[in-house]
Protein backbone atom coordinates (compact mmCIF):
# COMPACT_ATOMS: atom_id res chain seq x y z
CA UNK A 1 0.00 0.00 0.00
CA UNK A 2 1.37 3.45 -0.88
CA UNK A 3 1.30 6.44 1.30
CA UNK A 4 -0.13 8.81 -1.38
CA UNK A 5 -3.86 8.20 -2.13
CA UNK A 6 -4.10 5.28 0.27
CA UNK A 7 -6.46 4.96 2.75
CA UNK A 8 -6.95 1.97 5.72
CA UNK A 9 -9.72 1.25 7.79
CA UNK A 10 -8.89 -0.88 10.61
CA UNK A 11 -11.84 -3.37 11.95
CA UNK A 12 -11.48 -4.05 15.86
CA UNK A 13 -14.83 -4.76 16.75
CA UNK A 14 -17.23 -8.22 16.46
CA UNK A 15 -20.45 -6.66 16.63
CA UNK A 16 -22.48 -7.48 13.89
CA UNK A 17 -23.32 -4.27 13.26
CA UNK A 18 -20.11 -2.84 12.90
CA UNK A 19 -18.82 -4.95 9.97
CA UNK A 20 -20.31 -3.24 7.20
CA UNK A 21 -18.67 0.49 7.71
CA UNK A 22 -15.00 -0.16 7.31
CA UNK A 23 -16.23 -2.87 3.94
CA UNK A 24 -18.49 -0.32 2.63
CA UNK A 25 -15.85 2.56 2.79
CA UNK A 26 -13.29 1.10 1.51
CA UNK A 27 -14.89 -0.26 -1.84
CA UNK A 28 -16.30 3.95 -2.17
CA UNK A 29 -12.81 4.78 -1.96
CA UNK A 30 -11.46 1.71 -4.24
CA UNK A 31 -14.61 3.60 -6.68
CA UNK A 32 -13.18 6.99 -6.23
CA UNK A 33 -9.86 5.80 -7.44
CA UNK A 34 -7.85 5.45 -4.07
CA UNK A 35 -5.52 2.17 -2.63
CA UNK A 36 -7.85 1.25 -0.03
CA UNK A 37 -7.50 -1.71 2.40
CA UNK A 38 -9.01 -3.19 5.71
CA UNK A 39 -7.14 -4.07 8.76
CA UNK A 40 -8.84 -7.00 10.92
CA UNK A 41 -7.12 -7.06 15.27
CA UNK A 42 -8.03 -7.59 18.25
CA UNK A 43 -11.71 -8.82 18.48
CA UNK A 44 -12.25 -7.86 15.02
CA UNK A 45 -10.74 -11.41 13.87
CA UNK A 46 -13.55 -13.08 15.09
CA UNK A 47 -15.74 -12.12 12.54
CA UNK A 48 -12.84 -14.16 9.57
CA UNK A 49 -13.61 -17.20 11.77
CA UNK A 50 -14.68 -20.37 9.86
CA UNK A 51 -18.76 -19.75 9.49
CA UNK A 52 -18.61 -16.48 11.37
CA UNK A 53 -19.33 -14.18 8.83
CA UNK A 54 -21.99 -16.06 7.03
CA UNK A 55 -24.10 -16.02 10.06
CA UNK A 56 -23.73 -12.30 10.84
CA UNK A 57 -26.39 -10.17 8.45
CA UNK A 58 -28.70 -7.35 9.20
CA UNK A 59 -31.99 -6.85 7.84
CA UNK A 60 -32.29 -7.03 3.75
CA UNK A 61 -28.07 -6.21 3.66
CA UNK A 62 -26.24 -9.00 2.51
CA UNK A 63 -24.34 -10.91 4.96
CA UNK A 64 -20.55 -9.84 5.71
CA UNK A 65 -18.89 -12.86 4.59
CA UNK A 66 -20.69 -11.75 1.18
CA UNK A 67 -20.04 -8.12 1.38
CA UNK A 68 -16.04 -9.48 2.36
CA UNK A 69 -15.65 -11.23 -0.42
CA UNK A 70 -16.95 -8.52 -2.44
CA UNK A 71 -14.48 -6.38 -1.05
CA UNK A 72 -11.66 -8.80 -2.00
CA UNK A 73 -13.15 -9.30 -5.79
CA UNK A 74 -12.84 -5.72 -6.13
CA UNK A 75 -8.78 -5.97 -5.43
CA UNK A 76 -8.95 -4.62 -1.77
CA UNK A 77 -5.96 -5.59 0.41
CA UNK A 78 -7.69 -7.45 3.81
CA UNK A 79 -4.73 -7.97 5.99
CA UNK A 80 -5.24 -10.00 9.35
Amino acid sequence: MKNEDSILYVQTSNAPERQYSPLVLAQSAKAMGLDAAVYYLGMGLMVLRPGAAEKMQLGSFPSVAEMLQKTIDMGITVYV
